[in-house]
């Protein structure tokens, strides 16, 4: 099954460096990256599509496919959780919240974000996700966040290297899974 990863365009959150609201849109002038973003997705076979619930991601699905494609929304691939973060920058979640801030840096994946989610909720997500998309053993392109795509990469390379990819808005990252192994075959194509 191959698992093609497209990460939604640039919104004005992404600009700002604030954590994203789940009704961010796109920035309409980065917007017109998906003109290449959607002719080098030709070069993919895909049966499924599924696209995050959030806003950045539907709107980019807009872009990518033809209108009549069918596809399905899905919210295991929304971005990870960021709770009472979103719509901060780090620097004022960090006086905000110096505690759980402090505690994210010493407990990573078991910390929870206040109203969101641990990284270990969120690959549990992801991983129910992708279970899933490997039982139905088809081709698939999902339209998703950087969070998700980097926790499906990690599914390969071991979640420890969770924070060692940078996904780029736009761009696409695909997977191989086979039956006893997985090959990453692009990232930010």
């Amino acid at each position: 099954m191959d698992l093609i990863m497209v990460r939604h365009a640039k919104t004005v959150d992404n600009i700002l460096k604030i954590y994203s609201r789940d009704v961010t849109p796109l920035d309409p002038i980065l917007k017109l990256k998906l003109i290449e973003t959607k002719r080098k997705l030709k070069e993919f076979n895909f049966k499924n599509i599924y696209v995050s619930e959030l806003l950045r991601c539907r709107e980019t699905l807009e872009q990518i496919i033809d209108k009549d494609k069918h596809y399905m929304v899905d919210s295991r691939i929304n971005e990870f959780d960021y709770g009472d973060f979103k719509g901060y920058t780090y620097i004022e979640i960090n006086k905000m919240y110096p505690y759980i801030y402090g505690q994210l840096e010493k407990n990573t994946f078991s910390t929870k974000i206040p109203s969101g989610e641990s990284y270990n909720e969120f690959f549990s997500r992801v991983n129910d996700f992708l279970e899933e998309l490997k039982e139905k053993n088809e081709n698939t392109l999902i339209v998703s966040h950087d969070g998700v795509i980097r926790a499906i990469l990690s599914q390969i390379c071991g979640l420890d290297n969770f924070f060692n990819f940078s996904i780029e808005n736009a761009k696409i990252s695909a997977v191989s899974f086979m039956k006893d192994y997985s090959i990453i075959k692009k990232i930010n194509y």
